[in-house]
């Protein structure tokens, strides 16, 4: 079973929530409407993957891209001050401890006898090592792999490592393009957990209707469809 990190086993979107929030406060200090502020800041995230990836840099760079367009758009010149002040505060998500959903050591140790457990998380290598220290949850995997992002490669790698074979392997996680497509692709089975996720990983997707492809709500709920093998 290969586990997804981000926003299934520990929470980070709520951590990013915070900091775009504080980020549209120091805008608005200078006159940006918080709203406006949040809702180009991520669409320009999104769109500065492509450019910047998952790199420590995308995030506090879109939150002052996001500043600086407003402001132009205003009519009004960008403030450096205030444009380093909001890298400053979209740069706490990289410092802000995630907390760990609050099922998943119970579900882990639950399913550590019983099968081989993996971890395939994507991001900044240093920031994933730290979130995984930070979860507590390290010891429960076999296998612990983070990579720049997740395709058919990936999971076919991490599988061999494992001794693994894909018609046998299950891969868990919130996101459908990263945890649950290319795991299908290669003939894995997939529970996705619908909950909130980054507008980047809300892309379209070429998931067709399959029988190797259940949804949970929650952690506790995918635990009962992995053990079982079916939905319930």
């Amino acid at each position: 079973m290969i586990f997804d990190g981000d926003d299934t086993l520990w929470l980070t979107e709520q951590i990013y929530h915070h900091a775009r929030s504080a980020a549209a406060e120091i805008a608005a200090s200078d006159g940006v409407d918080r709203a406006t502020f949040e809702g180009r800041q991520r669409e320009v995230d999104v769109v500065n993957v492509k450019r910047l990836g998952l790199s420590r840099q995308r995030f506090p760079t879109s939150s002052r891209e996001a500043y600086e367009a407003l402001c132009r758009e205003n009519h009004r010149t960008p403030s450096p001050e205030i444009g380093d002040a909001i890298c400053r505060a979209s740069s706490q998500v990289f410092s802000h401890p995630a907390a760990v959903v609050p099922e998943a050591e119970v579900v882990l140790a639950d399913l550590q006898g019983e099968f081989g457990l993996a971890l395939l998380t994507k991001g900044d290598p240093d920031v994933q090592r730290q979130r995984v220290v930070e979860s507590g949850l390290a010891s429960y995997f076999s296998v612990i792999e983070i990579v720049a992002d997740k395709d058919e490669r990936s999971f076919r790698e991490l599988l061999k490592r494992m001794n693994g074979h894909p018609a046998e392997a299950w891969s868990v996680g919130n996101s459908l393009p990263s945890d649950i497509q290319p795991a299908l692709a290669i003939g894995m089975r997939g529970v996705w957990i619908d909950v909130d996720v980054w507008l980047h990983e809300r892309r379209p997707t070429e998931i067709a209707d399959s029988q190797d492809l259940f949804r949970a709500t929650d952690l506790a709920a995918a635990r009962e469809l992995l053990r079982g093998g079916r939905p319930r």
